[in-house]
Parts: structure tokens; C-alpha cells; sequence
């Protein structure tokens, strides 16, 4: 079972009541999960990728294969490089 994941980095109009000025939201098609993190900043990207990568790991037994994204520099760190 291949699993495919998709995220994105989407502004808020205004900011949370935790300061957050943005949100990150990641869809697992074979789990049927949206997960959604607020971002004080963009480059907390790849923390927000962790939990969700154990997440999926956890539930499929399997490490995620494919991440779609829209190539935006929040997703072309070398941190995601290591996945």
C-alpha cells in the first residue's frame, strides 16, 4: 500500500490568540485524515512535518511515500531531504 500525502501553507487573515500567522494542513489519502498546525513562522514547516510523519507511520505501519506539495521554499529545506 503506497501512501500519498498532500500539504500546503496557507496565510491567515489575522493572527490566532497563540500569535499564529499561518497554518499548515496535510491530507492522507489512504487514511482519510486532514491534519492541520498553526505557524507562528513558515519555517516551522518541517516540525509540523514530524508528528505527521509518525502519524501516518504509526496508523499504515509504513513510512509516507510521496508528499505532493506546491514546491514552495517552506518544503525545499534539506531537512525533508533525510525523509
Amino acid at each position: 500500500m503506497l501512501t500519498f500525502s498532500y500539504s500546503d501553507i496557507c496565510s491567515m487573515p489575522t493572527k490566532s490568540m497563540g500569535d499564529a500567522v499561518s497554518f499548515i494542513y496535510f491530507v492522507e489519502e489512504c487514511l482519510r485524515r486532514i491534519l492541520i498546525y498553526l505557524l507562528k513562522r513558515k519555517d516551522e514547516a518541517f516540525p509540523a512535518f514530524k508528528p505527521f510523519h509518525a502519524f501516518v507511520t504509526i496508523q499504515t505501519n509504513r513510512n509516507p511515500k510521496f508528499l505532493c506539495t506546491d514546491n514552495g521554499v517552506a518544503f525545499t529545506s534539506i531537512e525533508y531531504r533525510g525523509f
